[in-house]
């Protein structure tokens, strides 16, 4: 009796793994969201903001502007980056947790 596990805990254990496993997938497609979204504001910075009448105005302004968008594409290309680790690292975890069953 002492070393027999009782059913109840094995499925407590079981759904407490499921549940686990659905968070994490939950999270990482968040990041993989996020990821995308963020990814999708550096490109338009990149292409959109070289191509804006402020960028070409006069010649001081237009590299002032270029170190500012280039700032913000940096940003959104880190934060972009961070997501896409993030939602893989979940993944990897949710993916643990199957194998746990």
């Amino acid at each position: 009796m002492r070393g027999e596990k009782s059913p109840k805990n094995e499925t407590t254990v079981s759904c407490a793994f499921r549940l686990r496993r659905v968070i994490l997938y939950s999270m990482t497609a968040a990041f993989y969201l996020l990821a995308m979204v963020f990814f999708y504001k550096a490109y338009d910075v990149k292409i959109n903001c070289a191509k804006s009448i402020y960028a070409i105005s006069a010649a001081d302004a237009g590299v002032c502007n270029r170190i500012i968008n280039g700032s913000y594409f940096a940003g959104y290309a880190v934060i972009a980056a961070m997501g896409a680790i993030c939602g893989t690292i979940c993944l990897h975890g949710g993916i643990m947790c199957e194998n746990c069953d």
